[in-house]
Order: structure tokens, then sequence, then C-alpha cells
């Protein structure tokens, strides 16, 4: 008994501290600086961007523009080996369950890098993504949107507004 009693408190002791290891939401105004992706962002004033929500290291914020519509703005590794942004960019709008047959990716631009967009509207939500990749190697950086269609036109004029804010960083 002793050694079951002492094996269940070492499993306790070794889950409470992955817990306390995880990392803690936190909000975010005025500049998100990431620099183990290399970039900063500006969260639009009167917005609240939230960090450290998701599971695993940081890789970018989420700024909330109301229910079930919020701007996510990330940088990964290139760990599927994009070719190019606008193939980075069709794959993800498939993903999201979107036909990328039928929407039309552009050039485009996230801060100073060269990058595409894509724009998909469905009866009940709009998805725009716009893809970049660091220069010489490095992280892909990701800018979304996520809206309704009620909300899609206003909720655009402040993603643009993101994206222009958006600066490389050193990269730690």
């Amino acid at each position: 008994m002793n050694i079951h009693r002492s094996l269940f408190l070492a499993l306790l002791l070794c889950a409470t501290d992955i817990a306390a290891a995880q990392s803690v939401p936190r909000a975010v105004v005025g500049r998100y600086h990431n620099p183990a992706q290399g970039f900063s962002v500006r969260v639009p004033r009167g917005l609240r961007g939230v960090a450290g929500d998701q599971a695993g290291p940081e890789r970018g914020v989420k700024i909330l523009l109301g229910e079930g519509r919020r701007i996510v703005v990330y940088g990964e590794p290139n760990s599927l080996e994009w070719e190019d942004t606008a193939q980075a960019a069709r794959r993800a709008i498939e993903v999201d369950g979107f036909d990328a047959g039928n929407t039309k990716v552009t050039s485009g631009r996230l801060g100073p890098l060269p990058a595409s967009r894509g724009v998909i509207q469905s009866r009940s939500r709009n998805l725009e993504v716009i893809v970049a990749f660091r220069p010489r190697g490095g992280p892909v950086y990701w800018a979304r949107l996520e809206s309704d269609r009620k909300h899609f036109r206003y909720d655009q004029t402040v993603f643009n507004r993101v994206a222009r804010s958006f600066r490389i960083e050193a990269w730690k």
C-alpha cells in the first residue's frame, strides 16, 4: 500500500508541476513583441489582445473584435516547407473548410514583407489570410481575420491596420 501511495503522490506532484509550467494568458495593449518568432505588431487602441493562451510555445497574439470575431497574428517554423506564400495561403483556406480553388490569392504586404493574401466569404463567416516569409529563412508569418458577414468590412479595416503595423524584430 505504501508503494502505491508514494507512486500516487509522485504522479500528483508531476501533474501539478506540468500544470504550473503551462503558459498563463495575459492581456496585451499597445505593441505586442515576440522575440522568439522575431516580430511585433500593434494592437489597435480600444481593443484587447491576448497572448500565452495556446498550448506549447507562444507564437503570437489574438486580437478580440467581438463575439466569434478575431484577428490572429503569429509566426511558426516553415515545417511544411512551403515553396511560396500563395501556396501556404491556399492551404490555410482549405484547412478552414473552404474551397481554395474558388479563392483568388493576390499579392500584398505584411508590414514591410511581400506576402500573399486570400479572402473567402460564405453566408455565415468570412476569412482573410495574409502569409509572408521571413527574409533569408526562418518563420512563416500569418495574419488571419475571422469575421462574420455583418461586421466584415469594419473588421477588415482594423485587420489592414494591424497588418501594416507588423514589424520584423530581432529573432532570438
